[in-house]
């Protein structure tokens, strides 16, 4: 029988925006995603993840090539964040559509028609990284009527926040922009092959897409690291390349910038931060 452990956080933090903010609501918003911000505040790109979270307007980062010139706008986004920050994003990205932007953008789904197989694919996913994967779930990441987070973690009244809108709502139309990501069931593909087949025990089997998850878990900091992460920022620089746009936007996971901006630099080190 497997052991089950649950841990319960009532810390606290103070920000200078936020005034009292509940420590689990920040350190689960990632959570709904596939980036945890509790890893994210511990790596060399946290400042720019959390001031992305916390902040009412986004700040873009432009790239320029200093040998062709060409440009791209990266828009780091948030899975959760104030109501003016997507409004914020909406407008901009309406302003880079008259300049004549192509878009890019992430979103990563299972392809596989089989619902066996995508069940399979979706616990893999959740022993590896040790929690309900909310698109499964289905679920509301933001209770704007009770303040909660997930149905579980409250949130200040003060605080004005919304899960991400779709991409139509923020001016993004994805028949026309290029999907920068890989589907699920290659990501994980991609990790076993590397680390072996993910087994599934019993735990893992019986226990449902709703409630707690409480079997044991998985190599979640191989797999955040060099798949959610590493693998995915490779992905992302391959689709960049290979549109071939003087002009192009990419709305990504704030995270994700890093490791894009080192791998095109690798690429074409003539790509440097203009401001």
């Amino acid at each position: 029988m497997e052991e089950r452990t649950s841990v319960k956080l009532k810390s606290t933090v103070e920000t200078k925006e936020f005034g009292k903010v509940y420590l689990p609501a920040i350190l689960n918003m990632k959570k709904i995603g596939f980036c945890i911000v509790a890893l994210a505040l511990l790596s060399s790109c946290a400042s720019l993840l959390f001031n992305t979270l916390l902040s009412p307007k986004v700040e873009e980062i432009k790239l320029v090539n200093r040998s062709t010139m060409d440009e791209v706008v990266f828009i780091p986004m948030v899975h959760i964040s104030h109501k003016s920050f997507y409004k914020d994003v909406a407008r901009k990205v309406d302003s880079l559509n008259n300049l004549g932007y192509s878009f890019i953008y992430e979103s990563v789904s299972s392809n596989l028609k089989d619902s066996i197989q995508k069940d399979l694919v979706w616990r893999k996913f959740r022993k590896v990284m040790g929690f309900q994967p909310s698109y499964v779930l289905g679920n509301e990441r933001v209770d704007t009527v009770n303040r909660l987070i997930m149905d579980k973690f409250p949130y200040p009244a003060e605080v004005d926040l919304m899960s991400q809108p779709s991409y139509a709502a923020l001016n993004i139309d994805t028949s026309k922009s290029i999907c920068g990501d890989v589907s699920l069931e290659i990501i994980i593909a991609a990790f076993e092959q590397k680390n072996g087949e993910i087994t599934l025990s019993e735990c893992d089997m019986e226990t449902g897409f709703e409630g707690d998850y409480n079997c044991l878990k998985g190599d979640k900091k191989e797999f955040v690291q060099n798949f959610i992460m590493g693998y995915r920022d490779s992905i992302l620089v391959e689709n960049f390349l290979a549109l071939r746009q003087s002009q192009v936007a990419i709305i990504y996971g704030a995270r994700h910038f890093k490791g894009f901006y080192k791998r095109l630099k690798d690429y074409d080190s003539n790509w440097k931060k203009t401001k």
